[in-house]
């Protein structure tokens, strides 16, 4: 029994020296975890700390629209916000020096980061010479997103070397302006007609209103914003553009000639004195009640927003020739943002063009910049009458949509048509040349250089 007593002591003592040198062991098993969760808590919080201290990376955008400065910079700051790792700064030029300056600074190795381009012919130069990245392999690779964007934009921006070198921020319309207020007066109606909207100008003129904010000190008016929007109507929109790239059809030609009649009519409703008129002054004549219509493009909305007017403001689509016909239309890849070739921040501007594929993007777009149209086919809130009238004729059964003619292929080398579309339309205002000698001399032009492919 004492055997048996003794045994069971033994063993006792021995289970409970055991439980003691587990507890033991526990507990130090427990400070080491503990110590080693307090060691990752301390590395997390020092990581944040580095994180929320570390200055973001700045990238530098310009761009040839001065007006758009206070805008875009609340777009970019909605960027920010989700981005905060990345800071967009934009500094944009005066867009009648825009090109020029760009190619200046990107060939003395100040240029910006990100460098808006213009779509087709006029964008390739900078490319061309070597200053902006092709994007195929960097898009494939790290924004696979970009490449699912319309084709049409993205085609606006690439070369004959089949690389993109551009991504699409936004698409344009053309069309005219008008002062709702004095078209009352005058019981005045959209027009559907060439012929019509002549009869509402000479009404106008009839009654000492300028009919048309246009002037040619420039070139822009008249020739980039009113002739590309109501010249397809004229000529035919785009099959007779595609025959004219072509070679099958020449600006001496019916239909194209008739292109450069108009401009010649239209010098009747002009302001006295319109050489002397240039792009802006022409805005400020028409939000300041000056004259009845504008000739512009879905851009001017914002511009006219920030320059402010009093009057209810209307809009409606470049009238077609004849009464029933399709309608031509203009629709404008706007803008495409470039890469630098010698950037040091490709990720974080791949992260931002990345963004210009998404709703948040286009929302910012239509809420701060009305009149731009972003390319992501998103359910957007649009509360601009103006841009749900453009959107209507976009989408309208009716409308034929098309580029610009004047700038794919046949602007491209020197004289580029669209300078001497400039040059003619400041010649025609000032009574220097004729419609017939304005078609012979771009198409001279033309010749000096362009192979039909």
């Amino acid at each position: 029994m004492k055997k048996i007593m003794s045994w069971l002591l033994v063993l006792s003592l021995s289970v409970a020296a055991i439980l003691v040198f587990s507890l033991a062991g526990c507990a130090e098993g427990a400070a080491e975890e503990a110590a080693e969760e307090a060691t990752e808590a301390t590395e997390e919080a020092t990581e944040e700390t580095e994180e929320a201290t570390e200055e973001p990376v700045v990238i530098t955008y310009t761009s040839w629209r001065t007006e758009d400065k206070e805008r875009v910079d609340k777009i970019n700051a909605i960027f920010t916000e989700e981005h905060p790792n990345i800071v967009v700064e934009f500094n944009p030029l005066i867009m009648t020096e825009y090109e020029a300056q760009l190619l200046v600074s990107l060939e003395g190795g100040v240029g910006a980061d990100i460098c808006q381009v213009l779509a087709h012919d006029r964008g390739l130069p900078a490319y061309d010479a070597g200053y902006l990245m092709p994007l195929n392999d960097l898009l494939e690779e790290k924004a696979p997103e970009i490449l699912e964007l319309d084709s049409s934009g993205l085609s606006a921006w690439t070369a004959d070397d089949g690389q993109i070198y551009a991504v699409p921020n936004s698409a344009v319309v053309h069309g005219i302006y008008y002062n709702k207020d004095i078209f009352d007066e005058y019981n005045l109606e959209e027009p559907e007609t060439w012929d019509e909207y002549i009869n509402i100008l000479d009404t106008l003129k009839e009654n000492g209103v300028t009919p048309i904010a246009a002037g040619s000190k420039d070139g822009l008016v008249v020739s980039n914003f009113a002739l590309y929007g109501y010249g397809p109507n004229f000529f035919g929109g785009h099959e007779n553009r595609m025959k004219l790239i072509n070679g099958e059809l020449k600006f001496t030609d019916e239909p194209f000639s008739s292109v450069f009649e108009t401009m010649e009519q239209l010098v009747n409703y002009y302001p006295n004195n319109p050489t002397a008129i240039d792009y802006s002054t022409c805005q400020q004549m028409f939000v300041n009640g000056q004259a009845g219509v504008f000739m512009g493009g879905s851009w001017e909305v914002s511009t006219f927003e920030t320059l402010g007017y009093d009057f209810e403001l209307g809009w409606f689509p470049n009238p077609v020739v004849n009464k029933g016909d399709r309608l031509q239309f203009t629709f404008e890849p706007n803008g495409g943002l470039a890469i630098n070739k010698d950037t040091e921040h490709v990720d974080e501007i791949l992260e931002y063009l990345s963004w210009y594929t998404t709703c948040d993007y286009g929302q910012a777009l239509l809420d701060n910049l009305p009149g731009f149209l972003p390319y992501p086919k998103c359910d957007y809130e649009v509360d601009n009458e103006l841009v749900l009238e453009f959107l209507d004729v976009i989408q309208d059964s009716n409308t034929d949509l098309d580029v610009r003619f004047v700038e794919q292929k046949i602007s491209r080398g020197e004289p580029s048509v669209r300078t001497l579309m400039f040059e003619v339309g400041q010649k025609v205002v000032a009574g220097e040349m004729t419609a017939e000698e304005a078609a012979e001399y771009v198409q001279e032009g033309l010749d000096s250089w362009y192979v039909p492919e």
